[in-house]
């Protein structure tokens, strides 16, 4: 509720524009047991969703973001490839710098809700994996006025793996995910 007050006072008081997001995803899933660590082959996906963006200043923005995010990783068994699918909604909370009207560099937490997964051989194994995910979002962002142009890294924060497994050897599994987007705002 407090969040929520304070988005949409911020919306009122300042300069905000509302937009479309979305682009290709290079995801992973990296795992270590703090000795030994372990990740699968990039996996390419996408994204989408709606952003808002609050000019604070002409310097800083605050950036609020509701983008469906396809992850996980890709790995080999045999001769056949594999893609453990993760679909989260992705709520990430942005600080923005803005040292011109070109340029703009952000970073801030965000906040993943897992709300599908993929079925491998006819399994579907969303209870397996925790269903929130915590993580640190920074990237760079070019504003050409009709269109932007970014990438980000989203470094996962918290362990996503539900398993008794890795409960009992202390595994720890984490999304890291590549994006590179094209935006555009309704109201420039």
């Amino acid at each position: 509720l407090t969040l929520s007050f304070i988005l949409f006072s911020s919306i009122a008081i300042c300069q905000t524009t509302v937009g479309l997001r979305g682009g290709l995803n290079l995801a992973n899933l990296y795992s270590t047991d703090g000795e030994t660590s372990a990740s699968g082959d990039l996996m390419t996906a996408f994204h989408g969703g709606i952003y808002i963006e609050n000019k604070q200043s002409m310097e800083y923005a605050l950036q609020y973001e509701f983008i469906l995010s396809q992850q996980g990783t890709s790995f080999d068994v045999g001769s056949r490839e594999i893609k453990q699918q993760l679909y989260y909604l992705n709520i990430p909370f942005l600080f923005k710098y803005l040292p011109n009207k070109l340029v703009g560099l952000y970073a801030g937490p965000q906040l993943g809700i897992l709300v599908a997964t993929n079925k491998i051989d006819g399994q579907d194994f969303k209870e397996a994996m925790k269903p929130i995910d915590f993580a640190a979002v920074f990237g760079l962002e070019f504003d050409l006025k009709q269109i932007k142009i970014g990438g980000r890294y989203n470094l996962g924060l918290s362990n996503i793996d539900d398993t008794e497994f890795a409960d009992t050897y202390d595994i720890r599994t984490n999304n890291r995910v590549t994006q590179i987007y094209l935006a555009v705002p309704f109201n420039n």
